[in-house]
């Protein structure tokens, strides 16, 4: 921490945004305090947290609407605290192969007002955690190229899977072939968003795929 985030620190201290005691943006006591999420019915999915808690939605508006960015790095190491188990088990990525960490993209268009991609920022801060050489950040590698209606706004399961269809591609010239990906993203709610995904990464030829969101 340079001089001057010390002085800034100093005056405005970092305060937790559940219980407001000082030291951090979401303390380990609150963040303990968050419930773990109803069983997702899509198998290749694993969630950390319920989103119907109060704590952890404040915390991923925060992160992706204004930009409070420490609330990431404390999310994305509880994507990583909360899925050991699953990173050991380094058969279901095939042993010795590597395994790209993939964030759910959003358009230039929408990266270009907001700033910044949140999944981006999660995966970013989620593979810090991670010492195996064998994993691997891809953040360029799927691309969203159609700016869709919010999933939020649409009510109805199969119209969010409509509204995503044609919505990613991979980067071209990019060989997918036989690849493990983990996808990362920060709310699982229908899985439209992330059965595209996986849809598109496997007919380019992905092998092993699972998703890691913050909460559902």
């Amino acid at each position: 921490m340079n001089i001057i985030s010390s002085i800034l620190e100093y005056i405005f201290p970092t305060k937790c945004i559940k219980c407001k005691n000082t030291g951090s943006v979401l303390c380990d006591k609150c963040l303990g305090k968050i419930p773990e999420p109803n069983q997702i019915p899509d198998s290749f999915v694993h969630a950390c947290f319920s989103y119907k808690d109060s704590t952890v939605k404040h915390a991923l508006w925060l992160l992706k609407y204004h930009g409070r960015f420490p609330i990431a790095k404390i999310l994305g190491q509880s994507l990583y605290e909360h899925n050991i188990d699953i990173l050991s088990e380094k058969n279901i990525f095939n042993a010795n192969k590597e395994t790209l960490i993939i964030p759910i993209p959003i358009t230039r268009n929408r990266k270009r007002i907001r700033g910044y991609n949140q999944s981006a920022l999660l995966a970013r801060a989620f593979i810090e955690n991670l010492t195996d050489k064998e994993f691997l950040y891809g953040g360029d590698i799927l691309e969203k190229i159609r700016d869709t209606k919010a999933q939020a706004k649409v009510r109805n399961r199969l119209e969010r899977l409509r509204n995503l269809q044609g919505a990613y591609k991979i980067k071209s010239g990019v060989d997918m072939r036989g690849k493990n990906i983990i996808l990362i993203d920060d709310v699982y709610t229908t899985g439209a968003t992330l059965k595209e995904a996986r849809r598109v990464l496997r007919e380019a030829g992905a092998r092993n795929i699972i998703a890691l969101v913050v909460a559902h």
